[in-house]
Protein backbone atom coordinates (compact mmCIF):
# COMPACT_ATOMS: atom_id res chain seq x y z
CA UNK A 1 0.00 0.00 0.00
CA UNK A 2 2.98 2.34 0.30
CA UNK A 3 3.29 2.43 -3.51
CA UNK A 4 0.03 4.35 -3.94
CA UNK A 5 1.21 7.56 -2.14
CA UNK A 6 4.47 7.46 -4.12
CA UNK A 7 2.58 7.14 -7.42
CA UNK A 8 0.24 9.99 -6.44
CA UNK A 9 3.25 12.18 -5.55
CA UNK A 10 4.96 11.45 -8.88
CA UNK A 11 1.77 12.17 -10.86
CA UNK A 12 1.20 15.42 -8.96
CA UNK A 13 4.78 16.53 -9.69
CA UNK A 14 4.37 15.82 -13.41
CA UNK A 15 1.06 17.73 -13.56
CA UNK A 16 2.45 20.72 -11.67
CA UNK A 17 5.59 20.86 -13.83
CA UNK A 18 3.58 20.67 -17.04
CA UNK A 19 1.32 23.54 -15.92
CA UNK A 20 4.15 25.77 -14.76
CA UNK A 21 4.20 29.21 -16.36
CA UNK A 22 7.99 28.91 -16.46
CA UNK A 23 8.04 25.64 -18.37
CA UNK A 24 9.86 25.73 -21.68
CA UNK A 25 7.90 25.58 -24.93
CA UNK A 26 8.33 26.11 -28.63
CA UNK A 27 6.69 29.56 -28.46
CA UNK A 28 8.77 32.35 -30.01
CA UNK A 29 8.35 35.85 -28.65
CA UNK A 30 10.87 38.41 -29.84
CA UNK A 31 12.11 41.15 -27.54
CA UNK A 32 10.72 44.46 -28.87
CA UNK A 33 13.55 46.34 -27.16
CA UNK A 34 16.25 44.60 -29.19
CA UNK A 35 14.39 43.85 -32.44
CA UNK A 36 14.52 46.38 -35.23
CA UNK A 37 11.08 47.95 -35.68
CA UNK A 38 9.12 47.59 -38.88
CA UNK A 39 9.03 51.21 -40.07
CA UNK A 40 5.89 52.39 -41.85
CA UNK A 41 5.36 55.80 -43.39
CA UNK A 42 1.81 57.10 -43.63
CA UNK A 43 0.33 60.34 -44.92
CA UNK A 44 -2.80 61.45 -43.13
CA UNK A 45 -4.95 64.40 -44.13
CA UNK A 46 -6.08 66.72 -41.37
CA UNK A 47 -9.43 65.58 -40.03
CA UNK A 48 -9.02 62.02 -41.40
CA UNK A 49 -8.29 58.74 -39.60
CA UNK A 50 -5.50 56.30 -40.40
CA UNK A 51 -6.35 52.66 -39.60
CA UNK A 52 -3.88 49.79 -39.59
CA UNK A 53 -4.89 46.14 -39.06
CA UNK A 54 -2.38 44.47 -36.76
CA UNK A 55 -3.82 40.95 -36.87
CA UNK A 56 -6.69 38.64 -36.07
CA UNK A 57 -5.73 37.82 -32.49
CA UNK A 58 -3.26 39.04 -29.92
CA UNK A 59 -2.43 42.16 -27.97
CA UNK A 60 -1.07 45.57 -28.83
CA UNK A 61 0.93 47.82 -26.53
CA UNK A 62 1.72 51.40 -27.46
CA UNK A 63 5.27 51.78 -26.17
CA UNK A 64 5.74 55.33 -27.50
CA UNK A 65 2.58 57.37 -27.86
CA UNK A 66 2.14 59.88 -30.67
CA UNK A 67 2.57 63.49 -29.57
CA UNK A 68 -0.07 65.25 -31.68
CA UNK A 69 -3.20 63.13 -31.72
CA UNK A 70 -6.91 63.36 -31.20
CA UNK A 71 -7.16 59.54 -31.34
CA UNK A 72 -4.23 57.12 -31.01
CA UNK A 73 -5.42 53.73 -29.82
CA UNK A 74 -5.39 50.00 -30.40
CA UNK A 75 -8.72 48.19 -30.24
CA UNK A 76 -10.78 45.45 -31.86
CA UNK A 77 -12.85 46.27 -34.92
CA UNK A 78 -16.37 44.97 -35.63
CA UNK A 79 -14.89 41.70 -36.99
CA UNK A 80 -12.72 41.10 -33.94
CA UNK A 81 -9.43 42.00 -35.66
CA UNK A 82 -6.94 44.06 -33.68
CA UNK A 83 -6.45 47.49 -35.23
CA UNK A 84 -4.60 50.72 -34.53
CA UNK A 85 -6.29 54.09 -35.23
CA UNK A 86 -4.71 57.52 -35.47
CA UNK A 87 -6.38 60.88 -36.01
CA UNK A 88 -4.21 63.97 -35.77
CA UNK A 89 -5.00 66.75 -33.33
CA UNK A 90 -7.10 69.62 -34.64
CA UNK A 91 -5.07 72.27 -36.48
CA UNK A 92 -1.95 70.09 -36.49
CA UNK A 93 0.22 69.57 -39.55
CA UNK A 94 3.68 68.10 -39.53
CA UNK A 95 5.20 64.80 -38.43
CA UNK A 96 4.19 62.46 -35.66
CA UNK A 97 5.20 58.93 -34.67
CA UNK A 98 3.85 56.03 -32.64
CA UNK A 99 5.58 52.78 -31.64
CA UNK A 100 3.43 49.71 -31.12
CA UNK A 101 4.35 46.16 -30.13
CA UNK A 102 1.88 43.64 -31.50
CA UNK A 103 2.04 40.17 -29.98
CA UNK A 104 0.33 37.65 -32.20
CA UNK A 105 -1.52 34.81 -30.53
CA UNK A 106 -2.70 31.39 -31.55
CA UNK A 107 -5.66 29.71 -29.91
CA UNK A 108 -5.91 26.04 -29.32
CA UNK A 109 -7.47 23.41 -27.20
CA UNK A 110 -7.42 23.86 -23.47
CA UNK A 111 -4.69 22.15 -21.48
CA UNK A 112 -6.68 21.78 -18.31
CA UNK A 113 -4.08 23.81 -16.43
CA UNK A 114 -5.34 26.62 -14.26
CA UNK A 115 -4.24 29.95 -15.70
CA UNK A 116 -3.03 28.40 -18.93
CA UNK A 117 -2.84 30.52 -22.05
CA UNK A 118 -4.67 28.04 -24.26
CA UNK A 119 -8.33 27.60 -25.02
CA UNK A 120 -10.26 30.86 -24.97
CA UNK A 121 -7.09 32.75 -24.19
CA UNK A 122 -4.27 32.61 -26.69
CA UNK A 123 -0.62 31.77 -26.31
CA UNK A 124 1.84 34.35 -27.69
CA UNK A 125 3.71 33.11 -30.75
CA UNK A 126 5.47 36.18 -32.13
CA UNK A 127 5.91 39.89 -31.45
CA UNK A 128 6.42 42.66 -33.97
CA UNK A 129 7.54 46.19 -33.16
CA UNK A 130 5.99 48.76 -35.51
CA UNK A 131 7.23 52.35 -35.79
CA UNK A 132 4.58 54.28 -37.70
CA UNK A 133 5.75 57.69 -38.93
CA UNK A 134 2.96 60.06 -39.86
CA UNK A 135 3.09 63.00 -42.21
CA UNK A 136 0.00 65.07 -41.42
CA UNK A 137 -0.93 67.35 -44.29
CA UNK A 138 -3.65 70.00 -44.57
Amino acid sequence: MRKIPAIVAICATVIIASCSKNSSSNILVSDPNTAQPVVMNATVSAGKTFTFTLGNSGTANIIKQAAHFQVSEASADENGSLIYRYSPAANFSGTDEVDIVYTESAGGGGTGCSGSTSGNSSAPIASTHYAIKFNVAD
